[in-house]
């Protein structure tokens, strides 16, 4: 079943997004004009799924996808229904399993972000280091 959930919790996945299609979209998503920003409608219908394998079953108007785990033939299947796509990305943590893991210094690990094995706080004061 797609969940409702409000658009405001999914800024950092559009901010972040996926490409999108420029062509047919499902019938709550709707353009000002051509070319503009897309922003999804207050009542759209989002499948949110960030690990497994992406089920294009569900009849929902927007994919939450991971942006590292969900490659571009993904996206394009998702656009190929005439769906959009929005990607998550974690944003303020250090993931283990990343690609990019090695490249932070052991001086911007933080404590363990509770409840997420694996990832932990950066510390973003350290811009020059980040």
């Amino acid at each position: 079943m797609a969940a409702r959930i409000p658009v405001a919790l999914l800024l950092a996945g559009l901010l972040a997004g996926c490409s999108f299609p420029g062509a047919s979209s499902a019938p709550a998503i709707a353009y000002a004009a051509r070319n503009a920003r897309w922003v999804p409608s207050a009542n759209a219908t989002y499948q949110i799924q960030y690990d497994g394998k992406l089920d294009l079953s569900v009849s929902a108007e927007v994919y939450d996808v991971d942006a590292f785990d969900t490659t571009a033939h993904q996206v394009a299947a998702i656009h190929t229904r005439a769906r959009r796509a929005v990607c998550y990305v974690d944003v303020g943590t250090w993931e283990k399993w990343r690609p990019d893991a090695s490249q932070f210094p052991k001086s911007v690990l933080g404590l363990p972000d509770g409840g997420w094995p694996g990832e932990r706080w950066l510390d973003i004061r350290q811009t020059s280091v980040l």
